[in-house]
């Protein structure tokens, strides 16, 4: 009795196939052998790919024989700080978190802080060490959002009268700019040349919690938080 030589299947086709995917393909085939898995970093293949294979695609190969599949282990990754995308719509924190190599995963909570469809917090918290290519949790605004809110324009005329009477009548020009700070972030409501003795005239909206800055000649010279 001569022998025929170990049986032979066809090999199949893994390109570009991840490597779980590429492993139940091979036992699916008949094929018996534990595959090797060789890692290898490459900038284009996404992570778990497979780069190339031995025995090559369609050949007719040993049932039992070696098996020998190189997978791509993405590019070097790196340890970052999280960004903060706190306040910031959902589409705009993913597209920043996928720039910096980050895997998303989001969840919702009702808020009154946050509008609809804006980040509440993330794990980690920003600032903090992560691997890119790790996964990062938003919580997404489910609503019903904040209310908006008025500073009547009186109010901030006593506190420009208060801020003045340090001046004591110089008759110098000072510029004035009128700051809030909520989850739309820091926004430029007014600036003006200041007259004393002139009210000021302007309601100013804002969300709460915010913060109201007055700036004379750029230097903050009252600060005041609204909830």
């Amino acid at each position: 009795v001569v022998s025929s030589g170990p049986e032979k299947l066809t090999f199949p086709d893994l390109s570009k196939t991840d490597k779980d995917t590429a492993l139940a393909k091979i036992r699916q085939k008949g094929f018996t052998a534990e595959p090797t898995i060789e890692y290898v970093k490459d900038n284009t293949i996404p992570l778990n790919t497979v780069i190339s294979q031995d025995p090559g695609p369609n050949t007719q190969a040993p049932k039992n024989g070696a098996i020998t599949l190189r997978v791509s282990q993405g590019p070097d990754v790196q340890k970052i700080k999280m960004p903060n995308v706190i306040g910031k719509k959902q589409d705009e924190a993913i597209s920043t978190l996928d720039q910096q190599k980050l895997t998303v995963q989001t969840e919702t909570k009702e808020s009154t802080q946050y509008p609809l469809g804006y980040v509440i917090d993330s794990t980690p918290k920003p600032d903090q060490d992560v691997m890119q290519q790790s996964e990062v949790k938003l919580i997404i605004s489910a609503g019903p959002g904040p209310v908006q809110k008025l500073i009547f324009a009186d109010e901030i005329s006593n506190d420009l009268a208060d801020i003045f009477r340090q001046f004591k009548n110089d008759n110098t020009p000072h510029e004035v700019v009128i700051k809030i700070s909520d989850y739309r972030g820091v926004i430029e409501v007014d600036r003006f040349p200041y007259q004393q003795g002139i009210p000021y005239q302007k309601d100013i909206n804002y969300y709460p919690p915010a913060k109201l800055q007055i700036l004379v000649d750029g230097d903050v010279k009252f600060e005041k938080t609204y909830n």
